[in-house]
């Protein structure tokens, strides 16, 4: 996909054969409130450089299912546990040796692969020891109120729990917003862990959940400062080459048929990622 999205349409998902991904609020009974609420992620193993989680950090002995759509990447088969039965989702980290789950808790995955693989690292610390806790920090209020927050907006079930969602999704952008004022990135001129995980949301900000999801007050691009960040992420290979547009789009629109109905994928909007940044601050 070219740097700068072209109307043309999305190209076709064959649920005769793959099946409806279906409103899967109805597998688990929600809160009186409306509120949208994540399930919890019952494989929550760990990778460790010495082992002693049972799960060595070894080259080619393991295998990371992902969906290139979803900050969480959704839906695969889990054979791995008789008689399962709870959420299925991805990223799922797979442990070939075994022939088990490792893990399907997207922090503790992206964690252990920065920090317990230093035998075979370019050099690139994402989650280095010193800005651990401002790490750690930022990413409780940005999973919280941005990250699962356009998810909280978007499957909320009444107009209350709706209203707080979004309203929490443009206070910590508002905030964000500001924090971007002074430095390139959210905690100074390297990026981090933080950076990461923002960039998830905000890639697929106003492609999907600005209209989709109904967090409409703002877009991103109404931003200055978020909008050059993003962009300034976007230029480096690592989050560019891992994002598609095409993917997003034609995932939430067409698997979500209780806010969806007719699966109409909208060719818009167009924001040109390719436009100089200017970010390189001081």
């Amino acid at each position: 996909m070219t740097a700068v999205q072209r109307a043309g349409g999305a190209s076709p998902v064959d649920f005769a054969v793959f099946g409806d991904y279906g409103d899967f609020r109805r597998k688990r009974p929600q809160p009186a409130t409306g509120e949208f609420v994540r399930p919890a992620y019952r494989f929550r193993g760990r990778i460790t450089a010495d082992g002693s989680s049972g799960y060595p950090a070894v080259a080619g002995r393991y295998h990371l299912y992902i969906s290139w759509a979803c900050p969480w990447a959704h839906r695969t088969a889990m054979a791995t546990e008789p008689g399962y039965d709870g959420h299925i989702s991805v990223p799922v980290l797979w442990d070939r040796q075994t022939g088990r789950i490792v893990s399907s808790n997207f922090p503790g995955i992206t964690i252990d692969l920065d920090t317990q693989f230093g035998a075979f690292s370019n050099g690139t610390d994402l989650y280095p020891a010193a800005l651990r806790p401002k790490i750690d920090a930022i990413n409780a209020v940005v999973y919280q109120t941005v990250n699962n927050g356009v998810y909280r907006s978007g499957m909320a079930a009444s107009q209350e729990a709706y209203h707080d969602a979004a309203s929490r999704v443009f206070a910590t952008l508002d905030d964000l917003e500001q924090r971007l004022a002074g430095r390139r990135y959210l905690l100074g001129d390297a990026i981090t862990e933080a950076d990461v995980r923002l960039w998830v949301t905000l890639a697929r900000f106003d492609a999907v959940y600005h209209y989709h999801f109904k967090v409409n007050l703002r877009r991103l691009t109404d931003y200055p400062n978020l909008w050059g960040y993003a962009r300034d992420l976007y230029s480096l290979p690592a989050f560019r080459a891992t994002t598609n547009f095409d993917h997003i789009k034609r995932h939430y629109y067409t698997t979500h048929p209780h806010i969806n109905p007719t699966r109409i994928v909208p060719d818009g909007p167009l924001p040109d990622w390719a436009a100089p940044h200017d970010r390189a601050l001081s």
